[in-house]
C-alpha cells in the first residue's frame, strides 16, 4: 500500500509501550514501488521529498519509535510509521510534523505565529523513547499525552 505523508491528519502522541517492532532495520527507508514491495510490518509512503519510501509500522500509542522517529498516523486508514523525517532542523520553524528531521515533532506554541510552529526533540512521557539530552526534560504538552524535550519551566 503506498501512503501519501501528505495526507497526515496529527500527531496523536500519548505515552505507551515501547515497540516491539525496530523501526532501524535495513528496510527502514529504502526505496519501494509496485515492483519493489515492502516487507511484512512495513508501509510504502510518499516522503515529503517525493519518493518512495519503507516505513516501519508502529502504534498510535507512541510518541517516539525505539529509534527515535516520530510515529505518525497516515490517512487513509488506520496506518501508522516511523516516518523518517524531513529536512527542518530542531529548533526551526515549521507547520507540520512530517517537516521535522528524524526525532523531530512540530508542536504549536503559545506565541508562534497562526499556522506555525517549531521542530522540538519528541519524548515518549513514559521514558521509553530516546532520552533528551542537554539539560532538557521530557515534558507533556497542553493535551497531557504528547512529549517533548524542553529545556526550563
Amino acid at each position: 500500500m503506498r501512503i501519501s505523508l501528505h495526507h497526515v491528519l496529527l500527531l496523536v502522541i500519548a505515552s505507551g509501550s515501547a515497540l516491539a517492532l525496530s523501526c532501524k532495520g535495513p528496510s527502514m527507508g529504502r526505496g519501494c514501488g509496485p515492483h519493489s514491495p515492502c516487507p511484512f510490518a512495513y508501509a510504502c509512503v510518499v516522503a515529503l521529498d517525493g519518493t518512495d519510501q519503507c516505513m516501519a509500522g508502529c502504534t498510535i500509542n507512541e510518541t517516539i519509535c525505539d529509534d527515535g522517529s516520530a510515529c505518525l498516523p497516515l490517512q487513509p486508514g488506520p496506518t501508522h510509521v516511523c516516518y523518517v523525517g524531513g529536512d527542518v532542523a530542531i529548533g526551526e520553524a515549521c507547520t507540520n510534523v512530517a517537516q521535522c528531521v528524524h526525532t523531530g515533532v512540530c508542536l504549536h506554541m503559545a506565541g508562534d505565529p497562526a499556522g506555525a510552529g517549531r521542530c522540538y526533540v519528541g519524548c515518549n512521557l513514559d521514558g521509553t523513547s530516546v532520552a533528551c539530552t542537554g539539560g532538557s526534560t521530557c515534558v507533556a504538552t497542553a493535551d497531557g499525552n504528547s512529549g517533548f524535550c524542553s529545556v526550563g519551566p
